[in-house]
């Protein structure tokens, strides 16, 4: 056995830079963010940037190039020089802007369709990682939106036409890792401009919160991302948390497999689902999340950030050196993996089964176990930004 899992040491030790990296991709409205609307809300932004740690981030309702650059200037890159942003196309009334991580992807390129309202925007990355499965040419395509407000048959007829549009492009890219994200203001499974987007021969998105009929009810309570205020000011709505106007669709290489696929979770950020038509910050208090965050949720924009996990490569074949000598460090014992943190940091661990499948994924506040089936396992802890400080295989038997 010592010499079946010394093998296995090597062989994963000697796969170069073969990487396990779960991603996260984010869609936020910031509500009419530019330079003459900003509130002091860049200490919102950056507590709810800090607590979720994107590596995509598509963004609604910035205004013009200067606005970008200070989305990334003063939130995101305003104590480091982690992300940069997808060039910027200008369009009619707001814009639609991406960031990303520069450890994990590349910019490849642009294109932008017009509607008669707001440009829809593609982006197209490649990551900058390589794995054994990991295909580094393969193009991700990232597309942006927000659509056409409001309920009448004529803003629903507006917003199939744009949709319309977008498909034409969809069809084209069908089987290649398409990620359609934004803000939809669709109230309804059933109406049209969904219906073009998820049904099969037209733009074929999956979405993977299945729920049907009319969105703003309270049983549909912890997928609504807008409002979560009550008051209105700043520009934006009130009326509480009562509408799913924040999607994240995408295609069938992601839906099911390719080096970019779904980890299965999407959150809407913040949302517990006890505040149907109330403000987040009403009675009951959010079971996981501090104070802080629920304010800087409500203050910041009048919509939830909605999130979603994917991952490229096989996950976990490599080792490496603890870069924190031996304050964290793991070892097994009659089946339980014991995950020592003595830094008085926080950090994040997730491990892999042999095949790359995630089994678990959590905070690593101080010291953390886990109880594992007998086999092989990989293991990864990373910092608050996100890098690996600890990568080992682990055996159980």
């Amino acid at each position: 056995m010592r010499l079946l899992f010394a093998t296995i040491v090597l062989l994963l030790a000697g796969l170069l830079e073969a990487q396990v990296q779960d991603f996260r991709v984010m869609t936020y409205n910031l509500l009419n963010y530019n330079p003459n609307n900003i509130d002091d809300r860049h200490d919102e932004f950056r507590i709810i940037m800090n607590a979720t740690l994107p590596d995509l981030l598509i963004v609604q309702e910035v205004d013009g190039q200067s606005a970008v650059q200070m989305f990334a200037d003063s939130v995101l890159n305003f104590d480091s020089t982690t992300y940069s942003f997808g060039t910027f196309i200008d369009g009619p009334d707001s814009d639609v802007g991406l960031f990303y991580k520069t450890r994990i992807f590349r910019h490849v390129g642009v294109t932008h369709y017009a509607t008669d309202l707001r440009d829809i925007v593609h982006h197209q990355l490649k990551t900058t990682l390589r794995a054994p499965a990991t295909d580094t040419n393969q193009v991700l395509h990232i597309i942006g939106l927000h659509l056409k407000a409001s309920s009448s048959s004529s803003d629903q007829a507006k917003r199939k036409s744009e949709v319309d549009s977008l498909n034409k492009v969809l069809q084209s890219i069908a089987n290649e890792p398409v990620i359609v994200c934004g803000d939809f203001n669709i109230y309804s499974s059933n109406e049209a401009a969904y219906q073009a987007l998820v049904t099969s021969g037209s733009g074929y998105l999956y979405d993977t919160i299945n729920i049907t009929g009319t969105w703003n009810y309270a049983n549909y309570a912890q997928y609504h991302t807008q409002s979560p205020r009550t008051t209105r000011f700043n520009g934006g709505a009130n009326g509480g948390l009562d509408d799913r106007f924040d999607l994240m669709l995408f295609s069938a290489p992601i839906a099911q497999d390719s080096i970019y696929s779904y980890n299965g979770d999407m959150e809407v950020f913040g949302n517990d689902g006890q505040h149907y038509n109330k403000a987040l910050t009403d009675l009951p208090k959010h079971p996981t999340l501090s104070d802080t965050i629920i304010e800087a949720l409500h203050y910041a924009s009048d919509h939830l950030p909605l999130m979603a996990s994917f991952y490229n490569g096989i996950p976990g074949l490599y080792v490496q050196e603890n870069s924190y000598a031996n304050q964290i460090r793991a070892y097994t014992k009659d089946g339980v993996l014991n995950i020592i943190n003595e830094t008085g940091e926080g950090f994040q661990y997730q491990v892999f089964d042999g095949v790359g499948r995630l089994v678990a994924k959590k905070d690593l506040a101080g010291n953390q176990t886990v109880n594992l089936k007998p086999g092989f396992w990989f293991l990864i802890v990373t910092d608050k930004g996100g890098e690996p400080v600890l990568r080992e295989v682990v055996s159980s038997y």
